[in-house]
């Protein structure tokens, strides 16, 4: 096989692989379908603030691991976001599940709150 079409081959996986990560499994609910059923307030008054110390994105969401002002780890869902470890940030209310099994991160969270959103704020 030529150099070039080596190439091209490589690169048709590459974004064939890609446009699967992208893609929520079949019948995975929508963000605002998931929070439908989980009941999420339309809009979480953020009242509680905390550090991220690990983020995971997922297909709709973004996993966070927050350190809350008494050193306690909280895991929180929001709606898919860029936010950098070590963000200070504020959230409110959410649906709170217990053993909730992610399949895109193929990991059982044994606590998580699924929040309508969340605020970077100032330190």
């Amino acid at each position: 096989m030529s150099l070039s079409l080596r190439l091209i081959a490589t690169l048709v996986a590459v974004l064939w692989a890609s446009s699967l990560s992208a893609t929520p499994p079949p019948g995975h609910p929508s963000v605002d379908q998931a929070a439908k059923v989980l009941r999420l307030p339309q809009s979480g008054d953020p009242h509680a603030v905390g550090v991220v110390r690990e983020a995971h994105d997922s297909n709709s969401y973004t996993y966070l691991a927050v350190e809350l002002p008494g050193g306690e780890i909280a895991w929180l869902a929001a709606p898919r976001t860029e936010v950098p470890v070590g963000s200070r940030i504020a959230f409110g209310d959410g649906a709170y599940l217990t053993n909730f099994y992610s399949k895109k991160l193929k990991r059982t969270f044994a606590g998580i709150l699924f929040v309508p959103g969340i605020k970077v704020v100032p330190e």
